[in-house]
């Protein structure tokens, strides 16, 4: 065994030696630090159990809180701290606890940035179903989650792809009001086809709603003339109230679940 194999994460768990191993494992821990451990573990009864072949168990908590009751812990010692976000791993299964929302799978890289997606996505059908939230409400909340996604993916990219200061400035500074525009800098720069699949009467209805956040948000729902002219909508006049229904927000949605993701 090696120092790291030890219990959960917050704790040093129990360790499982023989007793005639149990000085070469307690030396390199107590040198340097003044013997305070193994004065610890002497403290708990556990290096006056004798030296035969048998096997002894060692609750290294116990140990630790011996150690801290006589100075500072070791340097072995980490005490963990609950972080904002915790998930498994999609890919791998592992848990992960990490600080914000978006972040890479601490054992095999993968990120959590699309899981996160459909993670609101599945919370905004819901609400939608319960009539929780009007349907206006939900647009903005799906068009906002899809802008985050997408600047996730963004930063990424800007992070780990070379590319011109121009091309920089330009890809940090992309939003996602406008989605024509940022579907065809994404493919144009980096062959990333967010229409793919998508037929082309459903993308325009994805740019309609789209151009409609920014109605809703700063035009209390009423219709300008900025709106009329980069959505393309005729189904609405100047300073017209836009209602949604509840069936367009749901034909909006991504429909793929966590199970049927390739």
């Amino acid at each position: 065994m090696s120092l790291f194999d030890s219990g959960a994460l917050g704790s040093l768990g129990t360790w499982r030696l023989s007793r005639a191993a149990f000085p070469c494992y307690l030396h390199p821990i107590a040198k340097g630090s003044s013997d305070i451990l193994a004065q610890a573990a002497k403290d708990t009864g556990v290096a006056d159990r004798g030296h035969d072949s048998c096997e002894v168990e060692i609750d290294m908590d116990q140990v630790a809180e011996a150690v801290a009751r006589q100075g500072d812990r070791p340097a072995f010692y980490v005490a963990e701290q609950s972080q904002q976000r915790k998930f498994n791993c999609t890919a791998c299964g592992e848990f992960n606890d990490i600080l914000g929302r978006f972040g890479y799978c601490s054992v095999c890289g993968t990120r959590n940035d699309l899981d996160e997606f459909l993670i609101q996505v599945r919370s905004i059908r819901d609400r939608l179903n319960t009539e929780e939230a009007p349907p206006e409400d939900c647009l903005r909340d799906a068009a906002s989650a899809f802008g985050s996604f997408a600047t996730q993916v963004a930063k990424q990219l800007f992070e780990r792809v070379p590319m011109t200061p121009r091309r920089q400035g330009l890809l940090a500074g992309m939003g996602f009001y406008n989605i024509r525009a940022a579907a065809s800098n994404l493919c144009s720069w980096f062959d990333i086809d967010i229409r793919a699949r998508i037929a082309e009467a459903e993308w325009k209805h994805v740019v309609v709603k789209f151009r409609r956040r920014r109605v809703y948000e700063h035009q209390g729902g009423e219709a300008d003339e900025r709106y009329l002219k980069e959505s393309g909508d005729t189904t609405v006049r100047l300073r017209q109230r836009i209602h949604e229904s509840r069936e367009g927000i749901h034909n909006l949605l991504p429909i793929r679940s966590f199970q049927d993701r390739q």
